[in-house]
């Protein structure tokens, strides 16, 4: 026997090596049931079945599983049952859910259209798709090639990043930098260093070679894109220059000192000479940048923003006032036109506007005469099928009566009732026979006990004794 078990449904297929249940290659089928406390397969002939007085169902693998429900447990708490397996410990059994993909949609913008005359915009509109995508093509290379040109020319102007104190955000808070990184020699704090013996910092080496790659695939290149990795770089430059400025809070750090080392008793005497200290100036000077961080929401730092924006629209107001100037007498020109084209033909189809409006009437009238005309129609058409109904009737009665009066059906029905009835009397007759035969049999009975019973002699109680 060979035992093949699905998900609600066991099937068994027997092969007939002698007498069975099932003929040779039949498919017996047997229904698996899930107990409602722990969730496992139920096998036929086992099981437990609670019926509620609502009706509702319950199926139970055990008296376990029917005492817990009882006492109102929570399978999802137990260990052995099937939820707990699911819900808190390891998900088995559980289908797993199909992630949705997120489609990226564009979003379209309208922008305003700003030093373009009518003529230009009519021709853009009335562009083919394939210039169109070619003019797209060529801006998107264009700017691709700009891209490639700004970053050869900033990395080949840049200069080395030269970092001569680790920054407050790299450095723990009450952590003393090392002399030697910090221009003298090792074992020394920075202020115990004397000037002469600092040596030159040594600067991490940027190992970051080459630029960020560049899309493999040309034509999935769009305007989108372009605008992101110039934001990126933009960004990337910002984050550059916020590394490389010098924090004053970095200084104040340095100039802090281990609790329990002692001031040198000596004086420190500076080996450097004047043209050194201008040569490590201008050195560092680049580096020595102090920005202040404007508040966005201060409208001084927009004001100049403001007075740009205010002469680019004076500037822009003039030229499109020009244009739309032209373009509302263009426009008057063209409706005076309409204007006059629209009399000439008003003119024109004025007679025949006239024997239309005549044959409009024409045939409302004869729409009017055909609508009574429908209405009588119709009248009549009901007059017709009432007489006609009457007709037929009167039809059927002249059949009937002239059926009744030919067909000799009814007197052989007279006949045949006579005879019944005759039959019926005779019949009757014997039996009246039959019942006064009776009756006078009965009466001579009766005349012959009287006569006995009179004849019969008297005999006296006292003589014959009481019993």
């Amino acid at each position: 026997m060979c035992l093949q078990v699905t998900q609600a449904v066991h099937r068994v297929q027997h092969v007939s090596t002698g007498d069975t249940g099932c003929s040779q290659g039949t498919a017996c089928v047997y229904r698996l049931q899930l107990c409602n406390f722990s969730g496992y397969k139920i096998q036929p002939g086992h099981g437990k079945t609670m019926v509620r007085t609502d009706g509702k169902v319950y199926v139970f693998m055990s008296a376990k599983c029917e005492r817990a429900h009882m006492m109102k447990r929570n399978p999802r708490e137990i260990r052995w049952t099937i939820l707990y397996r699911q819900v808190r410990k390891h998900k088995k059994g559980m289908e797993e859910e199909t992630t949705k993909k997120r489609t990226r949609r564009t979003q379209k913008y309208q922008r305003a259209i700003v030093g373009a005359s009518l003529i230009d915009i009519m021709t853009k509109r009335n562009m083919k798709p394939e210039v169109r995508k070619a003019q797209r093509e060529q801006a998107i290379r264009a700017a691709k090639e700009k891209n490639r040109a700004a970053k050869a020319s900033k990395k080949a102007n840049a200069p080395a990043p030269a970092k001569t104190l680790l920054c407050h955000r790299h450095q723990p808070r009450g952590a003393v930098l090392p002399v030697h990184l910090a221009g003298g020699p090792p074992g020394l704090t920075p202020r115990q260093a004397p000037i002469g013996h600092r040596e030159e910092p040594t600067y991490p080496v940027d190992d970051s070679g080459g630029d960020e790659g560049e899309v493999e695939d040309e034509s999935e290149l769009t305007l989108d894109k372009v605008e992101e990795d110039m934001m990126a770089e933009y960004q990337e430059e910002e984050e550059e220059e916020e590394e490389n400025i010098l924090h004053m809070d970095d200084l104040k750090h340095l100039n802090k000192q281990k609790g329990g080392e002692a001031w040198p008793e000596e004086i420190l005497h500076s080996t450097t000479t004047q043209e050194e200290w201008k040569l490590e100036l201008e050195r560092v000077l680049p580096q020595l940048k102090v920005t202040i961080r404007s508040d966005t929401r201060d409208w001084r730092s927009h004001i100049e923003q403001m007075h740009e924006h205010r002469q680019k629209i004076n500037e822009t107001l003039t030229f499109t006032d020009k244009q739309l100037d032209g373009l509302h007498s263009e426009i008057s020109r063209s409706l005076e036109k309409i204007g006059s084209r629209e009399k000439y033909l008003n003119g024109q189809l004025e007679p025949l506007l006239l024997e239309y409006r005549n044959l409009q009437n024409v045939a409302a009238e004869s729409r009017e005469q055909y609508r009574q005309a429908s209405g009588k129609l119709v009248e009549k058409s009901h007059e017709l099928a009432q007489i006609s109904d009457e007709l037929d009737r009167v039809k059927h009665e002249m059949e009937e009566r002239g059926s009744s009066m030919t067909d000799g059906t009814p007197l052989v029905n007279v006949r045949k009732a006579l005879t019944r009835v005759r039959q019926e009397i005779t019949a009757m007759d014997v039996r009246i026979g039959v019942v006064e035969q009776k009756l006078l049999q009965a009466k001579l009975q009766d005349k012959t006990n009287l006569q006995r019973d009179m004849n019969a002699p008297v005999y006296n109680n006292m003589d014959m004794g009481l019993f």
